[in-house]
């Protein structure tokens, strides 16, 4: 049985995301305490709780859509920067909430870290979906009801761009004829 991913981008998306944060707090972690052992806290466990959560609330009330095949990658990667900005903002209202045992700056190199390996993995995704839609596979059929200039030239702009994952299958139209 051919399983259908486009129905899921969304999920593997956020699945990619939450595995480059967590991926994120770690290296940090790692480059401010030169040890993972930290991890193991109480008070680190229940912020990557946090974040990982506020991620998750972030990404599903963003306009970022997978399925939207004609979105550019710098339209992508803006909406990702602003998620990250707007979790940020969330993440250092709870350093001042609760007591736990890092600073801001600890907060700061975290988000950054998650800049560069988060947008290395959308980069890598986007790349990769792509390719793939350009090679035939991942597309969805699509066909145009009616046919004018606009819808023709909608059309040629859809077969020029294979790695938009459509393939054309005709039109519908009126004739009385």
């Amino acid at each position: 049985m051919k399983i259908k991913w486009s129905g899921h981008e969304r999920l593997l998306h956020l699945l990619a995301d939450l595995f480059a944060l967590n991926l994120s707090f770690a290296i940090v972690v790692l480059l401010v305490y030169r040890t993972l052992e930290p991890l193991a806290t109480p008070g680190f466990q229940l912020y990557a709780v946090f974040v990982n959560f506020a991620w998750v609330l972030v990404a599903n009330l963003s306009e970022f859509d997978p399925s939207n095949r004609r979105r550019r990658m710098v339209i992508a990667f803006w909406e990702f920067i602003k998620a990250i900005l707007f979790n940020a903002i969330i993440s250092f209202s709870f350093t001042g909430l609760v007591d736990i045992p890092y600073t801001n700056g600890f907060v700061a190199r975290l988000f950054l870290v998650f800049f560069v390996v988060g947008g290395m993995f959308r980069v890598a995704i986007h790349s990769y979906l792509k390719e793939y839609r350009k090679r035939g596979y991942n597309f969805k059929r699509m066909v145009v009801v009616g046919v004018n200039g606009f819808s023709r030239e909608f059309v040629r702009e859809v077969i020029r761009n294979p790695h938009y994952g459509y393939k054309f299958s005709g039109f519908f139209t009126y004739n009385e004829e």
